[in-house]
């Protein structure tokens, strides 16, 4: 279905600095921040129950009929439990003048048939609410058939700067969150 369907978890923005001085020194994980389209894909149980463009955070659009072209998007998970994964879905075609216009052009299409040409792919930067440090979140995903950000080469892809952030979850928990900066 599509139209405006409510996240299961808020989607936050990231804080910009400009400074690798201005990072606080418990942020330890360095990461690409790939400039795609952010998605949120949710399994229930062993199956995708929804993929959703970041939207306002709270809401987003489904594009759930998109799953067959965006490789790396894996069918089932071999879990009982829910999931939730955030990540950037990416083109690898080469000779686009905008990246991420021309992937959400491709979300926003309403044929799968379509968006077969744009060479889609995702790459997870998160899996929410689950009380693990990031890594071992990153390693869940991959054993889960999910491509992860902090593992691959990803130069290919257009960059929007480095994000840091901190392995530790109970740090991420003392930090808190923010709407938007």
């Amino acid at each position: 279905s599509t139209g405006k369907v409510k996240h299961p978890h808020r989607l936050y923005s990231l804080k910009k600095v400009y400074s690798k001085a201005d990072v606080d020194s418990l942020f330890t994980v360095e990461l690409p921040k790939l400039d795609g389209v952010n998605l949120s894909i949710t399994y229930v149980g062993k199956f995708l129950n929804t993929i959703l463009t970041r939207g306002n955070g709270e809401f987003g659009e489904s594009v759930a009929h998109l799953s067959k072209v965006i490789k790396d998007i894996p069918v089932k998970i071999d879990s009982d439990s829910s999931y939730t994964f955030v990540g950037e879905v990416l083109t690898d075609n080469e000779n686009v003048e905008n990246f991420r216009n021309y992937v959400a052009g491709a979300l926003g299409l309403k044929s799968a048939k379509e968006a077969v040409s744009r060479n889609l792919c995702f790459v997870v930067h998160d899996v929410l609410n689950l009380e693990l440090d990031f890594l071992d979140r990153m390693k869940l995903a991959r054993q889960f058939g999910f491509k992860t950000v902090d593992e691959g080469d990803y130069s290919k892809y257009p960059q929007d700067g480095i994000v840091y952030r901190t392995n530790s979850y109970a740090k991420e928990l003392e930090l808190g969150t923010t709407n938007k900066h």
